[in-house]
C-alpha cells in the first residue's frame, strides 16, 4: 500500500501533465493556430501546468529524474510568449513555476546537462567553421564541401529549441555562462547564420542576452567580438517590401540592440566610433532609402539613429551633414499633406521632427514653419 501511495505522485505526473505537453508537442510544428484552436490547447496546457507546480511541490522526492527533466523541458518552451504555442498567461505561469522551484529547478543538472548538452546542442549538429570546438575564433576558416542540409531539425521539427536555449542563457549565472560557452555560442551562430528571419531574430535577442552576463574581457579573449559583428549586421538588411514591415521591425530593431552593445564593448574609443559610424551608415541611413512610405520602419530607424547619437555623443557630429537622412526625414513630413493616415501615427512625426533637430541643429520654430507651409 505504502509503495502504491508513493508512486502515486510520479503517475499524476506522468499522465496528467503530458496532455497538455503532448498537445504542446503536436502543436508546435504548426505555424498559423486558429483561435479555436487556441482556446482548446491554452486552456489545457495551463491546466498542465498547475498539476506540475502542485506536485512538484509536495511529492517531488518521488518523481524519477528522467520524467522531472522531461516535464521540466516542455515547461520551459512554454517561457516565451512571442511564441504561437504560448501566451502572456501562459509564459507567466510557466516562469513561476520555475521561481517557485528554483532551488529543484534551476540548478545546472538541469539547465547545463540536459537542456544544452542533452537537447540543444546534439539538435544543431556540427559547429560552425568559424569558430573552435573551445568557443573560440577559428584562424583558419575551412569552407565545408557537403551540400547544406534543407532540413534542420532545431527549427523544423523542434522549434521550441532556441526558447530553450533563450531559457537557459537567461538562468544561468555569469560563472556557469562562461563555463558553458563551448555549448551556447555554435547554436547562437548557427541561427544566426543558416536560420530564417524569425530565427535570426532569436538568434540576436540570446546573442543580447549573452553580452550581458560576460565582461567585455572575457569576450574579446574569446575572439568573437568580430564574428559576432559579422553575423549580426546582415540582420538590418531585412527590409520591406521583400520582409513584412511586421518581421522587419523587429528583426532590425533587436540587430540596432546588439551591434550597438557589440560595439560598446570594443576597446579604445577610435574602434568603437568607427563601429557605431558603421551601423548608422548601413543600418540607418540605407535603411531608409529603402522603407519608402512604412511609416512604422521609419518611426524605428530615426529612433535607433537617436539611440545611436546617444551613444557616439560628441563624435555624431559628423553625422550632421548628411543629406540622405535629412532629405528623406524632410518627404517623411511632406507625407502628412498626401498620406492621411499618418496623421495617426503621432509618435513617428513627433520622433522624426525629433531626429531632424538633433540632426540638422536647427532651431524648432524652422521646423515648425517647414510643417506648416507643407501641410497648407
Amino acid at each position: 500500500m505504502m509503495s502504491t501511495m508513493m508512486t502515486l505522485p510520479s503517475m499524476i505526473c506522468k499522465y496528467s501533465f503530458p496532455i497538455g505537453i503532448q498537445v504542446h508537442r503536436e502543436l508546435m510544428n504548426i505555424r498559423k493556430f486558429s483561435q479555436a484552436l487556441q482556446n482548446i490547447y491554452h486552456p489545457v496546457v495551463s491546466l498542465s501546468l498547475e498539476i506540475f507546480s502542485e506536485i512538484i511541490g509536495q511529492s517531488f522526492k518521488h518523481l524519477d529524474q528522467k520524467t522531472l527533466l522531461c516535464l521540466a523541458t516542455a515547461a520551459a518552451s512554454l517561457t516565451d510568449d512571442s511564441e504561437l504555442w504560448s501566451s502572456d498567461t501562459i509564459s507567466t505561469q510557466a516562469l513561476a513555476l520555475f521561481i517557485k522551484h528554483k532551488s529543484l529547478l534551476l540548478i545546472d543538472k538541469f539547465l547545463i546537462d540536459h537542456l544544452l548538452r542533452s537537447t540543444v546542442k546534439p539538435l544543431f549538429g556540427p559547429r560552425p567553421a568559424t569558430i573552435t570546438d573551445a568557443g573560440r575564433k577559428a584562424i583558419h576558416v575551412i569552407k565545408p564541401r557537403s551540400v547544406p542540409i534543407d532540413i534542420k531539425p532545431w527549427r523544423d521539427t523542434h522549434p521550441e529549441t532556441l526558447t530553450l536555449l533563450k531559457f537557459t542563457v537567461q538562468h544561468l549565472d555569469d560563472s556557469s555562462i562562461e563555463e558553458s560557452w563551448p555549448l551556447i555560442v555554435p547554436p547562437i551562430l548557427t541561427s544566426l547564420d543558416t536560420g530564417d528571419v524569425l530565427s535570426k531574430y532569436r538568434g540576436c535577442q540570446i546573442l543580447s542576452t549573452l553580452l550581458l552576463k560576460v565582461k567585455p574581457e572575457f569576450l574579446e579573449r574569446t575572439g568573437l567580438d568580430q564574428v559576432f559583428w559579422e553575423a549580426v549586421m546582415p540582420c538590418l538588411h531585412f527590409l520591406p517590401p521583400l520582409t513584412p514591415a511586421v518581421i522587419s521591425c523587429r528583426i532590425t530593431d533587436q540587430a540596432f540592440d546588439t551591434l550597438i552593445k557589440l560595439a560598446v564593448y570594443r576597446k579604445g574609443s577610435r574602434e568603437r566610433m568607427r563601429l557605431l559610424n558603421k551601423v548608422m551608415r548601413e543600418g540607418v541611413y540605407q535603411g531608409l532609402v529603402y522603407a519608402g512610405e512604412n511609416v512604422k520602419v521609419v518611426e524605428l530607424l530615426t529612433r535607433s539613429a537617436v539611440k545611436l547619437v546617444d551613444e557616439m555623443e560628441i563624435s555624431a557630429v559628423s553625422h550632421l551633414d548628411v543629406s540622405c537622412i535629412c532629405s528623406h526625414l524632410k518627404r517623411t513630413v511632406c507625407w502628412i499633406s498626401f498620406v492621411p493616415f499618418l496623421l495617426t501615427n503621432s509618435s513617428c512625426i513627433f520622433l522624426v521632427i525629433e531626429t531632424f533637430v538633433t540632426l540638422q541643429s536647427i532651431p524648432y520654430s524652422s521646423v515648425r514653419n517647414f510643417i506648416s507651409s507643407s501641410v497648407t
